[in-house]
């Protein structure tokens, strides 16, 4: 088993892939998807998108972990890094991957 965690956000996202191997847990890969403040928001989330569909291409996950949205007083991050959240879930809906 596969599985690809994903923290998301507008200007970074995190992620980790951990797989199964003789029964114990091993990293396979893990980053950063960085996006510029100077693009538009929406070039920004496109860039997100792009990577992590490029991402499940590469090590084919049978799982997604992907962080709740949490924010304390900042309700405007809060919108980013929802959006963030929005665009890495309709990259794992259009591959089929819970």
């Amino acid at each position: 088993m596969i599985v690809l965690g994903i923290d998301p956000g507008l200007a970074n996202t995190g992620y980790g892939v951990v797989g199964r191997r003789d029964g114990r847990a091993v990293a396979l890969d893990g980053g950063v998807i960085e996006t510029s403040a100077a693009l538009a928001p929406e070039r920004r989330l496109a860039e997100i998108h792009e990577a992590i569909d490029a991402l499940i291409g590469e090590h084919e996950p049978d799982a997604m972990a992907l962080e709740e949205l949490y924010f304390g007083a900042n309700a405007r991050s809060a919108f980013a890094v929802g959006q963030a959240r929005g665009v890495v879930m309709l990259a794992a809906g259009r591959r089929g991957l819970p």
